[in-house]
């Protein structure tokens, strides 16, 4: 797996701006894994999905998340930053690569999310 260039990204964004969600993961998945058929990338689990989309954002945009979001109760604004490796410590994300599973490689495990998260 590499980092998206530049031009990749101008690219990616242009194919999967009027596209939902779902779709918009394929989109990238198959800049990801060019040689993989769009039924291939569309058969893969939630998980093996999320976790090729995180190791992708991470080589891409580094470790360190920022985020910015509203609270649905009381509408202040919560910023919320961490780190890559702060999401592998709670078992979301595997510490290992990611492989397509026809790679001849064995994809990460299905990792256990915790139920219970910071009061959710």
């Amino acid at each position: 797996m590499r980092p998206i260039s530049a031009s990749d990204l101008l690219e990616i964004w242009e194919r999967g701006i009027d596209q939902a969600a779902p779709e918009r993961a394929l989109v990238i998945l198959g800049a990801l894994f060019p040689s993989a058929s769009r039924q291939a990338l569309a058969e893969l689990t939630i998980t093996q999905r999320d976790v090729a989309l995180f190791q992708l954002r991470e080589l891409t945009f580094g470790p360190r998340f920022k985020s910015l979001a509203d609270c649905p109760a009381c509408h202040e604004k919560l910023e919320l930053a961490f780190d890559a490796d702060d999401l592998r410590a709670l078992g979301i994300f595997p510490p290992h690569g990611f492989a397509l599973p026809d790679s001849g490689e064995n994809p990460p495990p299905e990792p256990v999310l915790p139920l219970r998260m910071a009061g959710y």
